[in-house]
C-alpha cells in the first residue's frame, strides 16, 4: 500500500548515512527498482527532490515511486552482492538483467575423493571448481570430449559400487581411465590429473606443456616408453588446441575484453577470454535494460551479474567505457581473485583495438538476435489471405496449413499424384510430395484422387 507524503517525509528522516540497498515501490506495492548505495541517506532523498534529476530515467522513476524499503550493509562490497540477489529475485521494471542467467552451463570439477568432470547448470558452494558460464553449448561439448581424450578419468556416477566390482570398466583398459576403483591409482596421483585437466581449462597450457614434457622425459629415462607414449600423445593434442588459438597479445597475460551493443531494450554483451596471450574464448549474453538507462549503468550492472557466475578471474578487464560502481566493483573483484585486477578503459593503441573488436562482436550477435526474433515473428504471423479464405470458406478455424493435390497420366498410363503444402500461406517446400497410383487401372482421375488422398491422411 503506497505511503502518504507524510510517512514518506518520517521515513526519510529515519534514514542512516550508511552503505546499502534500497527497494523502490510502486502504488501496488510492487518493488520496481533495487539499487546500492555508498549513502542511503543522500541516494533515497535525491528521488523525492524532483527539482535536482536529470536523468530521464530517474525521472521517469521517481514519478512512479510511493513507497520505500532499505537494507543497511557493512560495505559497498556487501551492498553489490545484496543488489544482484534482490535483482535476480524480484525482477524489477527499471533494472538491468541479463535473460535466463540461471540457464547457462558450467563444467565442474566434482569435490570428492576421485573428481570428475561433469556439466551442470547449478553453482554451488560446495568446493566443487567451476569453470564457465558457456553460451556456446556446442563448445562446451567439444571442449568436454577433448578432456575426456586427452586426460585418463573417471566417468562412472558413484564410488559406492567400487567395492562390488570384479575388475576396472572398459575405459581402463582403453587407457581412458586410470582405474581408481580397483586401486590402480592413488588419491595424490588422480589429484595431478585434476590439476592438469584445471589448468587446460583456464587457458594456461604453457606450464602444463612444461610439466607433461618433463613427465615424458623421466618415463623414458626409467624405461617406461608405454606410459611416455601416452605422455606424448596428451603434449601433441594439447599443442594442437593452442596453435588453434588466435594469437591476442604480445604480452602472457590474462585479460577480459568487454564490449557493449545497445537496440532500444535490448543490450549484448560480448566477453572475449583472452588467457596467456591467446584468444581461450568468446561468451555472448543478452541483457534486457529500461529505455532510459545510461550506459554506464547498463555496463555496470552486467559486469556485476556476469562476474557474480564467472569462475576464470583475469588479471585486467578492458572496457569501452566507464560503468557506475567501478571502484566498488574493483574491490569486489580484488578480494575475489586474492590479488589486484586492473580495469582500464584504452582510446587508443593496440587495446583500444581489442575492444572494438569485442563491440562489433556485441553488434553482430545482437543484429542476429534480432535477424531470428524477425524470422519467428513472420513465421508465427498469418497473413490476410489465410484469414479470406476461412471467412469464404466458413470454416470455425483458419486454415493455417493447406495441402493440394494433383494427378497426372498419359492416356491412363504411368499414373503419378503430387503434393504442394503451404503453411500460413507460404509454400513450405520441405513437404512436398510425389506418389505413383498403384491400384487404379485406366483413366480414371477420381479414384487415382481418392486412393492418394487416403494413402495420405491413413
Amino acid at each position: 500500500m503506497a505511503l502518504e507524503p507524510t510517512d514518506i517525509e518520517k521515513k526519510l528522516k529515519s534514514l542512516p548515512g550508511k552503505p546499502g540497498v534500497y527497494l523502490m515501490k510502486d502504488a501496488r506495492s510492487r518493488i520496481i527498482y533495487v539499487g546500492k548505495t555508498r549513502a542511503l541517506r543522500q541516494r533515497i532523498r535525491s528521488y523525492f527532490q524532483k527539482t535536482r534529476l536529470t536523468a530521464p530515467k530517474a525521472v521517469a522513476l521517481a514519478s512512479r515511486i510511493r513507497d520505500f524499503d532499505y537494507v543497511a550493509t557493512e560495505s559497498e562490497v556487501d551492498a553489490l552482492l545484496l543488489e544482484d540477489h534482490l535483482i535476480k529475485e524480484h525482477k524489477p521494471k527499471y533494472n538491468v538483467m541479463l535473460r535466463d542467467d540461471k540457464s547457462f552451463p558450467f563444467i565442474m570439477v566434482t569435490n570428492e575423493a576421485f573428481p570428475r568432470v561433469v556439466v551442470t547448470r547449478n553453482v554451488r558452494q560446495d568446493g566443487a571448481r567451476y569453470f564457465g558460464p558457456y553460451t556456446n553449448v556446442k563448445a562446451m561439448r567439444r571442449t568436454i570430449d577433448l578432456v575426456r581424450k586427452v586426460f585418463p578419468l573417471r566417468t562412472c556416477p558413484s564410488a559406492k559400487a567400487w567395492p562390488s566390482m570384479d575388475r576396472p570398466c572398459l575405459d581402463y583398459y582403453i587407457d581412458r581411465c586410470p582405474g581408481p576403483c580397483k586401486g590402480h591409482i592413488g588419491e595424490e596421483g588422480y589429484g595431478e590429473i585434476i590439476e592438469q585437466v584445471c589448468q587446460f581449462l583456464t587457458g594456461r597450457t604453457k606450464d602444463l606443456l612444461k610439466q607433461l614434457k618433463e613427465r615424458m622425459v623421466r618415463a623414458s629415462e626409467h624405461l617406461q616408453f608405454e606410459l611416455a607414449g601416452r605422455i606424448r600423445d596428451q603434449i601433441v593434442a594439447i599443442e594442437k588446441t593452442t596453435i588453434r588459438q588466435r594469437a591476442f597479445s604480445n604480452r602472457e597475460v590474462d585479460r577480459d575484453i568487454i564490449g557493449l551493443a545497445r537496440n532500444g531494450t535490448d543490450v549484448c554483451g560480448a566477453v572475449l577470454q583472452v588467457r596467456e596471450g591467446k584468444l581461450l574464448g568468446k561468451e555472448h549474453f543478452f541483457l534486457t535494460a529500461p529505455e532510459e538507462s545510461s550506459e554506464p549503468e547498463t555496463l555496470g550492472a552486467f559486469l556485476t551479474q556476469y562476474y557474480l557466475t564467472a569462475q576464470l578471474w583475469p588479471d585486467e578487464i578492458l572496457l569501452a567505457g566507464e560503468p557506475d560502481g567501478m571502484e566498488t566493483f574493483r574491490e569486489w573483484m580484488t578480494r575475489q581473485r586474492g590479488s589486484k585486477v586492473e580495469i582500464a578503459v584504452p582510446l587508443r593503441g593496440d587495446k583500444a583495438a581489442m575492444v572494438r573488436l569485442a563491440v562489433q562482436n556485441a553488434e553482430l550477435q545482437l543484429n542476429t538476435h534480432a535477424l531470428k526474433r524477425a524470422e519467428a515473428r513472420v513465421r508465427s504471423s498469418m497473413p490476410a489471405s489465410v484469414g479470406s479464405l476461412q471467412e469464404i470458406l466458413g470454416l470455425e478455424v483458419p486454415p493455417r496449413r493447406v495441402e493440394t493435390f494433383d494427378i497426372s497420366n498419359i492416356q491412363g498410363s504411368d499414373p503419378v499424384a503430387s503434393m504442394v503444402c503451404f503453411v500460413d500461406g507460404r509454400p513450405r517446400k520441405s513437404d512436398y510430395r510425389k506418389f505413383k497410383v498403384r491400384d487404379v487401372i485406366g483413366p480414371n482421375d477420381f479414384a487415382m484422387m481418392q486412393e492418394v488422398v487416403g494413402r495420405r491422411y491413413r
